[in-house]
């Protein structure tokens, strides 16, 4: 009765890790406008679209903080293709933040769109997560001392699957309120492209963001290599 516990034991954290591993698979892959029924969503929406007039006024004073002081000696002014360039600049920047929600739904896109690439070319069948029939045989023909063994690497690893099957859903549900918050607060970091004196600030952005795709990309690698 007692290996019939362990192995009964040991086939539900199978079945709990393919479940995770399931799901993991679905949030990878997920948009994030139907995350939570979209209600988040909304709110990032929102509150980025509040933030897009205050980004239209930070270009303007970035444009201007680093302009007038690349110019304080009035030589770089007289150079028409330097202000033709900064004017260029200040124009791009200002249509980058009217469309900053749409290019960032679809730099999101595209991250969500290798992890499903990842997933298509790799995923195997969920169906595999099963205990071999050799593991079944061992523990039915071990006596008594040598089960004792067995009973302990089945409680270990059937705590090391649930902990860890958990684990990885909380960091890929953790990932997407960080892409929200990078979202909600795009319009901010992507007025300092207006000057080039503050655009080391949009640049660590932009940096940032797609890390944080390649993350989903990378659990999804993750996935599909276990």
């Amino acid at each position: 009765m007692n290996k019939q516990w362990m192995i009964l034991q040991l086939q539900q954290a199978m079945d709990q890790w393919t479940e995770k591993l399931q799901l993991l698979q679905d949030l990878l892959t997920q948009d994030p406008s139907t995350y939570a029924g979209g209600q988040l969503w909304a709110v990032v929406q929102e509150v980025q679209g509040n933030l897009t007039a205050v980004g239209m006024a930070l270009t303007v004073l970035f444009f201007l903080m680093g302009n007038l002081t690349q110019g304080l000696d009035g030589r770089q002014w007289r150079q028409s293709e330097w202000v033709i360039g900064n004017w260029l600049r200040f124009v791009l920047v200002q249509g980058l933040l009217s469309r900053s929600k749409e290019g960032m739904q679809a730099l999101i896109r595209i991250g969500q769109g290798i992890s499903g690439r990842i997933l298509a070319i790799g995923i195997r069948d969920s169906g595999r997560w099963t205990l071999p029939t050799s593991v079944e045989e061992a523990f039915e023909e071990a006596g008594l001392l040598n089960s004792l063994p067995f009973s302990l690497l089945s409680t270990i690893g059937t705590l090391v699957i649930t902990v860890l099957s958990f684990a990885l859903v909380l960091l890929v549900s953790i990932r997407f309120f960080r892409l929200y918050l990078y979202l909600a607060l795009a319009p901010i970091p992507l007025a300092t492209f207006s000057s080039p004196r503050f655009s080391n600030v949009g640049a660590q952005y932009l940096r940032s963001v797609c890390g944080l795709l390649l993350e989903g990309a990378l659990t999804a690698l993750a996935c599909v290599l276990v």
